[in-house]
């Protein structure tokens, strides 16, 4: 996360722009978890995202990734290289689903550790891709949005998020509804923290664009009502989604605080300064007829116990600057093909599921399953992500070994075909794992958060993420199928033959010759068997093997206090600016 001296270079480095052969030492390309009857998911494989760094200078990390709308094979990212602060955005396209990289030559606006990119539409329905990232002078940066039609290779700055107070601790998001059914098809959502109260907390501010990003409106989340005698917030890590009714939804994490200091931003406090780690999610409305975009209300979704590894204070993975486990940096938010919405949140080692059927105005919190063991040593997942396609929901997160000093991390995967009730998996995207004491001991580690796209296939999943396998954090992708279970076959019945009808027996009598008459016995129809059907068998469905269904816990744990350290001062009030409800234009 980025601290009051960050410097910022505001330029996408120039790498040369040679494609990345694939690379997958440690590949599972081929596994497949699940069956044809459960549904299942398969490896491709895994390539590099980044070059093999061959000093701090060279590592990189936080890859964020995004599908073409259109064409299934193209991919986009944009990750963090270099030492620390003085990190710069690289953008890489690929044409080969993800197989090999190019640098792009084009320089959008703005820089920092934690650039993204998303791909949307542009006008004549064509293809485009927005870039995000801080821009301006040190203590006064805002986010910048910059979008290319030629992926990358030339740029235009679309919006400067300058009505809000600027500062040095932004953190971002950005999504395009790209589904062509939707009423807000094309819409362009950008979603970031910012000093609301530098004496009460910071803010969630949205900003919206019906026009591929020439005109802008805006409008700001509340917090979440804190509970009595915490009337400060720490908001930061907001993850945007839409939904296929035209609406989207933004979600966040909120620490409740007695009291937050301006100056030190991240600093949390002993556990008499927290009153509750808490994640909202409101509902944005977007009026396409004028510009107008609105909020609903920032409802509670799930919070979670003050414990050591909740707070970020597990020492095994705690970097220099922040958690490598802490839970809020790196969470999912989708909503399905049926307007269900999913949340996911690690806490405390586990993933929770967090689902709303009535547009976020309640929740209902399920447990993904335990990841299995890994040479011995039981998991724990941190860092999820989700990916929602037609009948599927995917989490994608980190396994980390859940005791020991010297502790390794994997990658690894789960997809629910049944909205939740049961999942396939989790199981491992790749037989690699790196050592995290040498990774978290840089700044920001492999990245505060990875991301998972889904192609314009609408069944390949590409998930981009920060890996230490090489001894300093890099960013590899996996590309992951998903084949949805087969349908079970509707028996059909065996005909059954009818019997034709017998007509009646008549016998016939044959004159007999004169003579002496002779008795003559009444004559007797021969019997004539009556056909019956044989039985027909009823067929029988083969059964269906289904996963046990995931546990749904009854409440959310007790908290736990959590380390102890003395607060620091505040700084003064100073009043906020009053954000317009009309839209702004860019020049």
């Amino acid at each position: 996360m980025s601290q009051p001296v960050l410097r910022l270079v505001l330029a996408v480095s120039l790498v040369t722009a040679t494609a990345l052969p694939p690379s997958a030492p440690a590949s599972l390309a081929g596994a497949t978890v699940g069956t044809p009857s459960t549904g299942s998911w398969t490896v491709l494989g895994e390539s590099r995202v980044s070059p093999k760094p061959t000093s701090v200078a060279t590592r990189s990390r936080e890859p964020i990734v995004t599908a073409h709308p259109f064409d299934a094979a193209r991919l986009a990212v944009v990750y963090a290289a270099g030492p620390g602060e003085d990190s710069h955005p690289v953008i890489r396209i690929s044409h080969d689903t993800g197989r090999t990289w190019a640098t792009v030559a084009g320089r959008p606006r703005g820089g920092g550790s934690h650039p993204m990119v998303a791909w949307g539409v542009g006008p004549a329905g064509r293809a485009r891709l927005f870039y995000t990232a801080m821009t301006g002078s040190p203590d006064d940066y805002h986010f910048a949005v910059s979008s290319s039609d030629d992926e990358g290779r030339t740029w235009r700055l679309r919006y400067i998020a300058n009505r809000t107070r600027g500062w040095f601790g932004g953190i971002e998001d950005i999504a395009v509804d790209t589904n062509r059914a939707s009423p807000a098809y094309g819409a362009v959502y950008l979603a970031y923290n910012w000093p609301k109260d530098p004496a009460r907390g910071t803010g969630l501010h949205v900003v919206a664009s019906r026009d591929f990003g020439r005109t802008w409106s805006e409008t700001e989340v509340p917090k979440l009502a804190p509970p009595t005698g915490y009337p400060d917030a720490w908001r930061i890590a907001y993850k945007l989604t839409t939904s296929p009714d035209g609406s989207a939804y933004v979600a966040g994490y909120q620490l409740d605080l007695r009291r937050w200091r301006f100056d030190c931003p991240f600093c949390k406090g002993g556990s008499a300064n927290i009153g509750r780690l808490a994640f909202g999610v409101a509902r944005l409305a977007f009026d396409r007829s004028t510009g107008r975009i609105t909020h609903g209300a920032n409802v509670l979704a799930t919070k979670l116990p003050e414990t050591q590894w909740n707070l970020g204070y597990t020492p095994e993975l705690k970097g220099v600057n922040v958690g490598l486990a802490e839970p809020c940096w790196a969470t999912g938010l989708v909503v399905d093909d049926g307007g269900r919405i999913y949340s996911a949140v690690a806490s405390d080692g586990r993933i929770r599921i967090v689902t709303s059927d009535d547009r976020g105005r309640t929740w209902r919190t399920r447990l993904l399953p335990v990841p299995p063991s890994v040479n011995g040593r039981a998991q724990r997942s941190m860092r999820p992500e989700l990916v929602a396609g037609k009948g599927f929901v995917a989490v994608l997160f980190h396994t980390v070994d859940a005791s020991g000093m010297s502790r390794t991390v994997g990658n690894a995967a789960a997809v629910t075909f049944d909205r939740g009730a049961t999942w396939v998996g989790p199981g491992a995207l790749n037989g690699s794992r790196w050592k995290v004491a040498p990774i978290i001991a840089r700044y920001n580690g492999p990245g505060l958060r990875d991301e998972a796209t889904l192609l314009a296939d609408g069944r390949t999943i590409y998930f981009a993420y920060g890996d230490g396998r090489d001894g300093l954090s890099a960013a590899f992708g996996a590309r992951i199928r998903v084949t949805p279970p087969t349908p079970t076959p509707t028996p059909t019945p065996t005909p059954t033959a009818t019997p034709t009808p017998m007509g009646t027996s008549t016998a016939t009598v044959t004159p007999t010759p004169t003579g002496t008459p002779a008795p003559t016995g009444t004559p007797t129809a021969t019997p004539v068997a009556t056909p019956t059907a044989s039985p027909v068998a009823t067929p029988t469905a083969s059964p269906v093997a289904t996963p046990s269904p995931t546990p749904v816990p009854n409440a959310d744990p007790t908290p736990t206090p959590s380390p102890t350290a003395t607060p620091s001062p505040t700084s003064s009030p100073t009043p906020s600016p009053t954000s317009s409800p009309t839209p702004t234009q860019t020049a």
